[in-house]
């Protein structure tokens, strides 16, 4: 059968999502999957499959760029309590697509699975993968089309608040501060440090699925989520990095790890994190003789949950972009 061309379609998207425009910095895709119950049998094995559930879901590399509408929308779990619907509740959040051909997808109620790393150096850009994922919208049966991902109408793929300015590249330095000692008492040799290779902020999540019989996957609810800094110190000496961990060490076992340090990390313009409770609880010393290979290696601290004096928990970190 003679192919036309023009269906051979390719190109970039715009992504709009919980108020928030961007592009990519790398390719993405979009898929869909029926997970299935197999029926098996003694007799023959396996004699068809059932469908389960139905996903929508993709991995995105924002293009880097960084306003406060970008922090609501790829970190939207930072102060959230566990039982928090991933999903809007019974309100669905789309996630728009629109192709450099102006064909518009739509994942109609997207959430976030994973919000993505920070990636805080001078020559990368600082937004890691975040995970979208589409579960069926709300209150629409199985019966209905397009409950999932709507393929229809046409867009503007252009954005006319796009700058390379917004995408941040530049030196960050931190204060690891030991708040046991005193208002802003840094942690010696942890007094606006920098970096070999640039802080890497991860934010882990534990969601969990909630299903009934008649729909499968309705939605998913959170169950935790932390922070967690990585870094080769450059300014601390080998000394400083041990006694800060030793910090820790020194309790008792059962003991309440973490005491009361803090950390700002913070860039040349107004970006900053700010993690109100964090402890070293990881360091390396490396020996050799290969590139860049000096003798401190990685440092990591874990975030510790806060609340402020009435009970309300409090972020378990913020970033002011």
């Amino acid at each position: 059968m003679p192919i036309s061309r023009a269906l051979l379609v390719m190109g970039p998207a715009k992504i709009e999502y919980n108020s928030a425009t961007f592009f990519t910095k790398e390719d993405i895709s979009i898929d869909s999957e029926i997970s299935r119950v197999q029926i098996r049998t003694s007799a023959y094995g396996v004699m068809s499959e059932r469908s389960d559930s139905v996903l929508v879901r993709t991995s995105i590399v924002p293009d880097g760029q960084l306003v406060a509408a970008h922090v609501a929308a790829f970190w939207p779990h930072l102060v959230s309590l566990p039982g928090t619907d991933i999903h809007g509740g019974g309100s669905d959040v789309n996630a728009v697509f629109t192709g450099s051909d102006a064909a518009v997808h739509t994942i109609v109620a997207a959430g976030v699975h994973q919000m993505p790393n920070l990636v805080l150096s001078a020559v990368q850009s600082m937004i890691g993968s975040v995970e979208l994922v589409g579960v069926r919208k709300n209150t629409q049966a199985w019966s209905v089309a397009a409950g999932m991902q709507i393929i229809a109408g046409s867009g503007t793929f252009e954005d006319a608040l796009f700058t390379d300015a917004l995408i941040r590249t530049q030196v960050y330095t931190a204060d690891f501060t030991n708040d046991d000692a005193g208002p802003a008492a840094p942690y010696t040799g942890f007094d606006d440090f920098g970096t070999q290779d640039g802080f890497h902020v991860e934010f882990p999540m534990e969601i969990s699925p909630i299903s009934v019989d008649s729909e499968g996957i309705l939605t998913y609810k959170l169950r935790s989520v932390g922070c967690i800094v990585r870094c080769i110190p450059v300014g601390p000496t080998p000394v400083n990095i041990q006694l800060a961990i030793e910090a820790n060490a020194g309790q008792s076992r059962g003991a309440t790890f973490g005491g009361s340090g803090s950390m700002i990390i913070s860039g040349a313009d107004t970006f900053r994190v700010t993690i109100p409770k964090c402890a070293m609880f990881k360091n390396s010393f490396r020996f050799g003789s290969s590139d860049n290979a000096l003798r401190e290696g990685e440092v990591a601290w874990v975030a510790q949950r806060t609340f402020a004096a009435d009970g309300t928990p409090v972020a378990i970190a913020t970033i002011t972009p």
